[in-house]
C-alpha cells in the first residue's frame, strides 16, 4: 500500500472508495456500497478506512496502478467538483460517524464486468441497482 494512501484521512479513503466503486451509479447504488463498507467495518470491528483498504475487498484499491489512479483523483476538479463526488463525500461523512447500517449488505459485484462470483451463490441477493448486485449472508433456518 502506498504511503500517500496510508496517510489519508478515513473520510477521504471512504469517499474515494465510494467514487471508485460506484461513482457512475445513481445515489441508491452509492448508498448501498456505503452500506457494505459500514457493515464490513462493524463485523470486523475496525474502521471504515481499514475495511476499504483490506486487500482484495474493493477493487478500486487492488494493485499499484489502481492505487495511483485513486490518489490522482483527489487533484482532478472534474471529479472533486462533480455531483457524484459530493454524494460520495456526504455518504462517507455519514458512515464515518457513529452510523448504524440500515441493510445487511456486505458484498456486491457488477455483472457487466465479471461473471457471478462463487461467493454470490452462497449469499442472498438483496438489491439490484443499475449494474450492481448487492448481497447479504443467508439467514440460518
Amino acid at each position: 500500500m502506498l504511503k500517500e494512501i496510508i496517510d489519508m484521512s478515513e473520510l477521504l479513503v471512504v469517499a474515494l472508495t465510494l467514487y471508485g466503486e460506484s461513482g457512475n451509479q445513481p445515489f441508491a447504488g452509492k448508498y448501498l456500497v456505503a452500506e457494505t463498507i459500514a457493515n464490513r467495518a462493524a463485523q470486523e470491528k475496525t474502521t471504515c478506512k481499514d475495511a476499504c483498504l483490506r486487500p482484495k475487498q474493493y477493487s478500486c484499491w487492488n494493485g499499484l496502478k489502481n492505487q495511483k489512479r485513486m490518489i490522482a483523483l483527489t487533484t482532478q476538479y472534474s471529479v472533486t467538483g462533480s455531483e457524484a463526488w459530493r454524494d460520495c463525500i456526504g455518504l462517507a461523512r455519514m458512515i464515518c460517524a457513529s452510523y448504524t447500517p440500515t441493510s445487511p449488505v456486505t458484498h456486491y459485484y457488477a455483472p457487466r464486468l465479471c461473471k457471478k462470483p462463487a461467493w454470490a451463490k452462497k449469499m442472498k441477493l438483496m438489491a439490484s441497482v443499475e449494474d450492481h448486485r448487492f448481497y447479504a449472508k443467508k439467514e440460518k433456518k
